[in-house]
């Protein structure tokens, strides 16, 4: 007797006559989630217009689609003010940001690839003094004293100095002086005595009277007072021939010294990195004024610049002002604002500049993640035949940002990237790797030792830490820091390769994968034994990897699908219409069993069902061996020779399929509803 109390799929790498009595040759819309024989449900719409869709992505409560595929990352801030949403679409547009309530159909964003920095330096004007500063023009002179007469004369001047601008009483001054060599008769300096007088505004007035010996003076500040104006010996007596050069102290003992530069910051407080440095310059703290100035940023999406001035080595903020402004004006230019003297508890003058590795993501960034720990990770390919590729990364809660010390290196061409625990799956052409690392200036490249490459981006699909994807030999996994084709005893590689791995979408629908291919499946002329199993055009896989077995779907013809956590809905696209998976009416579910070899001259003539509806119950008999069980070519399905639609649990009598030696007998079960069990046995008496 044949007992049927638990129903599984097919494994088309088993031939049919090794099949356990509980496996089936053919399972078409059939949803096996319990050890019943359950009708799987036709898809619920829930609207047109979908035609175009390669992607799909639910926000703010309702679903939008692009027309190319594309890698969506939600801001990594928690509770970001202006809801971000981040995406990649692997064609050189870039990586693009909107915020999710304008997010629509093929929604453009803004490009954060072509936020760059400013390029002009900013200009300083400096105000020496600040308003209203008596900068005047001064020059100097010098005398030397003849001490070998009586009185002692005083020799005629030296020529004027070179002019200098200074604030009285503010700056210093300065002077480099000849030492007089001149002796008498006897040996001694003729001069022992030198007088310092300031030129200014015409008239001179005594500032020092030195010994020979000085060779410069200081005065730190200068003040000049004009109250006695003094007239200066002329030819023709001996004349000093060499005028004393003059160097200005800017600012007396508070002088010192400064560089500015200038970021822009977007509508959404993104910042850039920053500017080149102007020319450094020479100020009065407190005292001096200066104007700074920029060109006008030509980015529409940049609304705000910072100016920076450095203090000590680092730059602090000066001043967050609106992009239409281009100079600024600190009068009088103090660096104690960094001290956080500010009459406003929440301003932001005096932080830090911490944008400077602050690089745009590159034009050609694609395959889009993001990470735990704040950071989003997009992948480019290098070169003409795009060989290799580098994995970037982000600056943590920065997502704008993509240091170019962020970037790794990978072998061979990237195809996608994944989340794992571990830190983020590469999956390429060739060999996967790994990279670890808690924040992106550690992390590390390792590649894994497995040849399972990725044949189609769409097919990486996440199930709790697990990734799957479409590989040349089957599905492979990812988990535990291993990769395994977990389809091996599902598929056979020809029979895998047959259904175009190369172009794929999976899904998840509870704990099971769904698998659509994309690509017209290979014609079956000549099919081997091996080669036999396919699915129909358009037909799509419920695989359950519990089981290890798969269920067909007749409602196929998807090209674009979404796992959405909210809702806990597997959404698809066939053709112009979005749906939800398995939620409206029941199908019709088709499981044809295992071939059964009826020994000697026996035969099965009594059968059971357990159904909670009308099933039709069929029996069919073949003794070609080469055709028994195959049941993908519509020509060869085995043609039933007795059915019956059974509505009851009571037993029954089948038809005989006659009293043949060796004969092959299967059954095949249609409904609408569960069935729990099958019993089919040679006497009724069998059958419990």
């Amino acid at each position: 007797m044949i007992q049927l109390r638990t129903f599984a799929g097919e494994r088309p790498i088993v031939e049919p006559l090794n099949l356990q009595d509980e496996q089936a040759t053919l399972c078409r819309d059939c949803y096996l989630h319990s050890t019943a024989l359950d009708p799987l449900r036709h898809t619920l719409f829930v609207e047109a217009g979908y035609a175009k869709a390669k992607t799909l992505f639910m926000v703010c409560g309702k679903m939008i689609y692009m027309s190319r595929w594309t890698n969506f990352a939600r801001s990594p801030i928690i509770q970001d003010k202006h809801e971000r949403i981040y995406w990649t679409q692997c064609n050189g547009t870039g990586l693009r940001v909107e915020s999710a309530s304008n997010m629509t159909n093929d929604a453009a964003g803004t490009n954060l690839s072509n936020l760059k920095p400013p390029t002009a330096k900013p200009t300083v004007i400096v105000d020496r003094g600040g308003s209203g500063a008596d900068t005047e023009a001064i020059q100097f002179v010098m005398t030397f004293i003849d001490t070998s007469t009586t009185p002692n004369v005083e020799i005629a001047p030296s020529p004027l100095s070179n002019t200098l601008q200074y604030i009285d009483g503010t700056d210093g001054v300065k002077l480099t002086l000849i030492v007089p060599t001149d002796t008498l008769a006897n040996g001694e300096f003729r001069y022992k005595k030198k007088r310092i007088y300031a030129f200014l505004n015409g008239n001179y007035y005594l500032l020092a009277e030195l010994d020979r010996t000085e060779a410069t003076y200081i005065v730190n500040p200068l003040k000049v007072s004009t109250t006695t104006a003094v007239t200066l010996p002329s030819p023709p007596l001996p004349t000093v021939n060499v005028a004393p050069t003059a160097t200005l102290i800017q600012g007396g003992d508070n002088t010192k010294s400064t560089a500015f530069v200038y970021t822009y910051v977007t509508v959404r407080d993104e910042e850039t990195a920053p500017s080149p440095a102007s020319e450094v310059i020479t100020y009065n703290d407190g005292v001096d004024c200066a104007t700074i100035s920029w060109p006008a940023p030509t980015n529409p999406d940049v609304v705000k610049v910072r100016l920076y001035m450095a203090v000590e080595g680092d730059y602090y903020l000066l001043v967050e002002l609106p992009a239409s402004t281009t100079s600024y004006t600190v009068c009088p230019l103090d660096d104690d604002f960094i001290n956080g003297n500010q009459l406003d508890p929440d301003s932001i003058v005096g932080v830090p500049l911490t944008t400077d590795n602050y690089d745009p993501a590159p034009k050609n960034l694609c395959g889009l993640i993001g990470l735990p720990n704040g950071v989003l990770a997009g992948f480019t390919n290098d070169g003409d035949c795009e060989m290799t590729g580098t994995v970037h990364f982000s600056e943590p809660y920065q997502p704008h940002a993509w240091p170019v010390e962020y970037r790794i290196k990978i072998r061979y061409k990237v195809v996608a990237l994944a989340e794992v625990p571990e830190g983020v799956l590469v999956l390429t052409e060739g060999r996967p790797s790994i990279i670890t690392g808690s924040t992106p200036e550690v992390m590390q490249e390792h590649t894994l030792e497995t040849y399972q490459s990725c044949r189609d981006k769409r097919s990486v699909t996440h199930m709790g830490t697990a990734v799957f994807w479409s590989s040349p030999d089957g599905v492979a996994v990812y988990g535990g820091r291993q990769v395994k084709v977990v389809s091996e005893n599902v598929w056979s590689r020809e029979q895998w390769q047959r259904l175009e791995p190369d172009e794929m979408i999976f899904g998840i629908y509870e704990d099971q994968l769904v698998i659509y291919p994309q690509a017209p499946v290979a014609p079956d002329d000549a099919l081997t034994q091996a080669e036999q199993w396919r699915l129909k055009r358009g037909e799509g896989v419920l695989y359950n990897l519990q089981r290890g077995d798969v269920t067909r779907m007749t409602e196929g013809n998807v090209h674009a699908l979404l796992y959405e956590v909210e809702h806990d809905a597997l959404w698809v696209v066939r053709g112009d219409n979005l749906e939800r998976f398995n939620e409206g009416e029941k199908m019709q579910g088709e499981w044809i069993g295992k071939t059964l070899v009826v020994p000697a001259a026996r035969t099965y003539n009594s059968a059971r069902l357990i159904p909670e509806a009308e099933t039709l119950f069929s029996l069919y008999h073949s003794t070609n061996d080469a055709t028994i069980g195959r049941h993908d070519r519509a020509d060869e399905i085995d043609l039933a020779f007795w059915e019956r639609s059974i509505t009851d649990q009571r037993p029954f009598r089948v038809g005989s399929a006659g009293r043949m030696r060796g004969i092959r007998l299967g059954f095949k079960l249609i409904g609408k509803e569960r069935l729990r069990a099958a019993f089919l046995a040679q006497d009724m008496r069998e059958i419990p």
